[in-house]
């Protein structure tokens, strides 16, 4: 591939990604693939406020996955949900 078949193709896919209308409802088909997983919760975009160059979405308190310790993972049952969830979204 050259340069400029490699300049195109990542404009191509770079535009793809950064169309957040698109990325909205990626963000619905995600929340619709988990819903029956109770400990996650995926914000919902917000239409009316969302364009191809702003994402909206709820704002949903709590703790973020990265914060919560190895431990504290373990005792809330994590390594299962983590392993069901990824063989669903296959």
């Amino acid at each position: 591939m050259n340069s400029a078949t490699c300049s195109r193709t990542y404009a191509r896919a770079s535009c793809t990604e950064l169309d957040f209308k698109r990325e909205a409802g990626n963000l619905r088909r995600l929340g619709d693939s988990l819903r029956d997983f109770e400990q996650i919760v995926i914000p919902e975009p917000i239409e009316d406020f969302t364009t191809s160059r702003v994402l909206t979405m709820d704002y949903i308190a709590g703790k973020k996955i990265t914060s919560v310790g190895p431990l504290r993972l373990l005792e809330l049952g994590w390594p299962v949900v983590s392993r069901r969830t990824f063989s669903r979204l296959i």
